[in-house]
């Protein structure tokens, strides 16, 4: 719950001065009074000169759940965690658009494991044989830019390379590691940095102008060592309009 607490506080710290820049006041209306002669709407609000990003750039939020997809030895130790991430979109066109993104993602982890018991008691030897369970979290962030093409339909493709940071999840708050370090762990189940691929399948919905949703289907792996954790994660995005009425892309 603590890396739960801390992702979510992470995020509004980056999100919140993003979306006071990009304020949504409403803009200036005007019409035609049928003689050719524009005049302003009787109650319209002054033009928005508040907006510090251009329309075109808009910061966003997305959040959903993750689960764990490879290497298939790993995927019995770890079960679905949750997906945050922020960052900002440029649309300098209709089709094309460039992503920069913080992402954040947690697997719960729970493993149990034989533990064999010597215990040499009045000159005998007595051989037993325990288990032991435990339950903790792992995480990883990472920083990921991409490239986005529209497919038509509202449907976005997007993909990029990055770099990120994972927690396997086998150390407790104080420090005590669970695989001991002369122990023959791959590296994907240690702590680490690695290089990142990232696409996701986004299709993008616009209730109200001022409310523009999408729904994702993304993939990810990180490289750790020979191996790549890859995980699958289904996230709701919003995307902050920069002024009423333009939260798409440039004109």
């Amino acid at each position: 719950m603590t890396l739960r607490r801390l992702a979510a506080a992470s995020l509004l710290v980056l999100v919140l001065p993003l979306s006071v820049l990009a304020p949504s006041a409403r803009a200036q209306g005007y019409g035609d009074d049928g003689g050719g002669r524009h005049h302003r709407h009787a109650g319209a609000s002054p033009a928005d000169t508040s907006s510090f990003l251009p329309r075109w750039i808009h910061p966003w939020i997305e959040l959903g759940g993750d689960w764990l997809d490879g290497p298939k030895y790993m995927k019995g130790l770890y079960t679905s965690g949750e997906a945050f991430a922020a960052g900002l979109t440029a649309r300098p066109n209709r089709r094309i658009e460039y992503r920069l993104a913080l992402d954040f993602q947690t697997l719960q982890v729970q493993r149990s494991a034989p533990v064999l018991a010597l215990v040499d008691s009045a000159g005998y030897t007595v051989l037993d044989t325990l288990s032991y369970q435990f339950n903790a979290s792992s995480w990883s962030g990472v920083l990921r830019p991409e490239v986005g093409v529209m497919l038509g339909g509202d449907v976005w493709l997007d993909g990029g390379l990055g770099f990120g940071y994972m927690d396997a999840g086998y150390s407790d708050p104080s420090g005590y590691t669970y695989i001991a370090p002369a122990a023959n762990a791959p590296d994907s189940e240690r702590n680490g940095w690695g290089w990142l691929w990232s696409a996701g399948l986004r299709w993008e919905v616009e209730p109200d102008p001022m409310f523009p949703l999408g729904l994702e289907f993304r993939g990810t792996g990180l490289k750790r060592g020979p191996d790549t954790v890859r995980t699958l994660s289904v996230r709701i995005s919003y995307r902050i309009p920069t002024s009423r009425g333009h939260s798409g892309e440039g004109r």
